[in-house]
């Protein structure tokens, strides 16, 4: 059963060593003296489009894992960002923790927003204003980085759920590990960050430091269990297929239906599964014509 691997996973993530960050109070100070004046002294390459850069202008350092998925696991579920500064310690903590900040270009920064992560279409330099190989889709509200900075991304994700029992919205923590198992050889540069930060704000990222995190034992058993593309990674109750075709179209396919029993979904390629109808199209899916 998907539950239980998910309890599985649950329970090997608690036992990995975990302590909120608690020297850096707040992202204002986290932004102005620590991303550009130290862990990036040196300069560097924005997310998502990897443009060289050596200072802050036309920057914004991007929360990888959202401001706003970090409300609930920080006790104000509900509240505006605002309010959650001003009435929450550890949200404060949780959004200057340096493992999750990055220098990514303004613009793709606010187009990103709090959009979730998928596989939107085609790759492409030219998806995002002619620069890289961004996608963003405004009606679904999701994104879609480069396969070369994928499981990068999905490490920094996994470590802020890892470290503050944060909960991620359907379908992410599974994309997640899909992409980290899939490209799970961290680049010097991810080396070099987890360094100079835990000796900023004395934590490591777990994903960084042994790579097969999720992708060994948990990750067989998951396969053995329930096929090695994920076809069969669902809830009892879930049993709309989320299959996302050629050009990026995003189809659901309902039980009994023409195509669903030779549809196979692939979480790692951001495909899903829905408990109804409603949840796939509330989500960006269209039934078929």
């Amino acid at each position: 059963m998907w539950r239980t691997f998910i309890l599985a996973v649950a329970l090997m993530l608690s036992s990995t060593a975990s302590a909120d960050q608690t020297r850096i109070r707040n992202y204002d100070t986290a932004r102005d003296d620590y991303v550009y004046p130290q862990v990036y002294r040196s300069g560097g390459s924005t997310l998502y489009c990897n443009k060289p850069f050596s200072g802050s202008s036309g920057l914004q350092v991007e929360h990888v894992l959202p401001a706003s998925w970090m409300k609930e696991a920080a006790g104000c579920a509900g509240r505006s960002r605002k309010q959650c500064r001003r009435e929450s310690d550890r949200f404060n903590f949780m959004e200057a923790d340096l493992h999750n900040l990055w220098p990514a270009i303004a613009q793709a920064n606010q187009d990103r927003s709090n959009y979730q992560f998928a596989i939107i279409g085609p790759d492409t330099m030219d998806a995002w204003q002619g620069h890289c190989d961004f996608e963003v889709d405004e009606n679904a509200r999701t994104v879609e980085p480069a396969p070369n900075i994928r499981g990068e991304i999905a490490r920094m994700v996994l470590y802020m759920v890892q470290e503050y029992d944060i909960v991620l919205p359907s379908g992410q923590f599974e994309l997640m590990v899909g992409w980290h198992c899939k490209d799970n050889d961290p680049s010097p540069e991810e080396y070099r960050r987890n360094a100079v930060i835990d000796a900023l704000q004395q934590t490591r990222n777990p994903f960084i430091d042994d790579p097969s995190l999720l992708c060994e034992e948990d990750q067989e058993a998951a396969d053995a269990s329930h096929g090695s593309d994920g076809q069969n990674d669902v809830l009892e109750e879930c049993l709309i297929k989320g299959n996302i075709g050629k050009g990026g179209t995003r189809i659901y396919h309902v039980p009994g239906s023409q195509h669903y029993s030779r549809t196979k979904i692939s979480l790692s390629k951001g495909e899903r599964w829905f408990c109804s109808e409603a949840e796939a199209q509330s989500a960006g899916w269209r039934p078929p014509n």
